[in-house]
């Protein structure tokens, strides 16, 4: 069975700025497979103290030598 990737937007602040629909597809998603490219956006800490769980990808990008990397 092929895999899907559902991207969403977290918009540019908090959590109340979501649209429904988003919230809604990270809801769906179960929590070891819900990944964001970093914790530093403010709608991540907020969905987290509502029990939104996230893989934040900080680690990686601050391994990196370089952008391209």
């Amino acid at each position: 069975m092929a895999g899907r990737v559902v991207v969403v937007g977290l918009g540019p602040a908090g959590a109340d700025l979501l649209l429904p629909a988003a919230r809604a597809a990270l809801e769906a998603i179960e929590p070891s497979r819900r990944f964001t490219r970093t914790s530093r956006h403010p709608a991540v800490a907020e969905l987290a103290a509502e029990g939104v769980e996230f893989r934040a990808c900080d680690d990686i990008y601050e391994a990196a030598t370089s952008a391209e990397e």
